[in-house]
C-alpha cells in the first residue's frame, strides 16, 4: 500500500519523496505544530500540510461556529475515539484528519526550533554581555564536552581547503599540493 502511493516508511518515519518531505510522528501534537498528511482523493494520495488549529478531545467534536466547513450540512460529524486535531491548510482551507494520519513536519518544525533556538543563544548572549571571545569559548567548551571535536576538525580543514581554492587562480589551484 505505501509503495503504491509513492510513499516508504522506516519506523516511525515516512519519507515523501515527491515532495522531498519527512514525516516523523509524534503524538501529541499541539497548537500551532505544523503537521504532514496523506490524504486520498480519488484514488490519488495527496501530501497534504498545514498547522493545528485546534485540538479536540476524544468523543467531543469540532467548534461548529469556528470550523462550519468541516460540517457542510451534517448535523454531527462521526464521534472519534481518540484526541483529534483542526488543521488549517493551504488557502485557509480546514482538515480534521484520523490522527493516526498526521505526522511531525520536519521540514519546518526543525527549521522553526533552529530559529528558536538560535534567538535563545542571541539571548543569553546579550544578558550576559559576552563577547566574540567568550562566545568562541563557549562554543568551543560545548564541542568538547559533546564529543564533536573530529566533526569540527573535518568542517573547519573542508572549509580550509574551500577558501584556499577559491583564493588561488586556476594555475594556482592546479599546482596546490598542500594538503589539511
Amino acid at each position: 500500500m505505501l509503495a503504491a502511493c509513492g510513499l516508504w516508511s522506516f519506523s516511525d518515519t515516512k519519507c515523501f519523496p515527491e515532495t522531498n518531505s519527512l514525516l516523523v510522528f509524534r503524538m501529541p501534537f499541539r497548537l500551532n505544530d505544523h503537521v504532514l498528511w496523506v490524504q486520498r482523493a480519488y484514488g490519488r494520495p495527496l501530501d497534504r500540510r498545514g498547522i493545528v488549529v485546534a485540538v479536540v478531545a476524544a468523543g467531543a467534536q469540532p467548534d461548529r461556529e469556528r470550523f462550519r466547513s468541516l460540517f457542510r450540512g451534517a448535523a454531527q460529524l462521526p464521534d472519534r475515539d481518540h484526541e483529534s486535531y483542526v488543521i488549517r491548510g493551504a488557502n485557509d482551507r480546514i482538515y480534521w484528519p484520523r490522527a493516526k494520519l498526521l505526522g511531525s513536519d520536519r521540514n519546518v518544525t526543525d527549521a522553526l526550533c533552529a530559529a528558536r533556538a538560535e534567538r535563545r543563544w542571541v539571548a543569553a548572549c546579550t544578558e550576559q554581555a559576552w563577547n566574540s571571545e567568550t562566545q568562541v569559548a563557549l562554543v568551543e567548551n560545548f564541542i568538547r564536552q559533546k564529543g564533536l571535536m573530529a566533526e569540527l576538525a573535518d568542517f573547519a580543514c573542508a572549509r580550509a581547503r574551500f577558501e584556499r581554492d577559491a583564493s588561488l587562480s586556476p594555475a594556482e589551484a592546479s599546482k596546490a599540493v598542500v594538503s589539511l
